[in-house]
């Protein structure tokens, strides 16, 4: 049964991101190629960018791929949260990740 206090607030919400139906991910020169196949459109990620990508599996939730980036990372909390969250948003914009069903 969903909790009552979560269900009507997004913000409050698990958010399991997944990568969208076909996306083709690519290697190359130490970066990942995300192709969308309906319209061909690509994305290129950096090294932070593909490891978020490769921990968005939908089931870590956002907040568990924020405390794996941040373990892995040198940076302030508050900064990985701020990019983890910012690739994410962008992911997303291209349709290159959904929450998880």
């Amino acid at each position: 049964m969903a909790d009552p206090r979560t269900q009507d607030d997004p913000a409050q919400q698990p958010d399991h991101p997944r990568h969208a139906p076909g996306i083709e991910a690519n290697a190359a020169q130490g970066r990942v190629v995300l192709v969308r196949p309906d319209d061909g459109g690509f994305y290129l990620l950096d090294e932070l960018g593909a490891r978020i990508w490769e921990l968005c599996d939908g089931e870590r939730s956002l907040e568990a791929v924020i405390a794996v980036v941040g373990a892995e990372s040198d940076q302030p909390e508050s900064v990985v949260a701020g990019d983890v969250r910012e690739w994410i948003s962008e992911l997303r914009t291209e349709r290159l990740l959904v929450e998880s069903d």
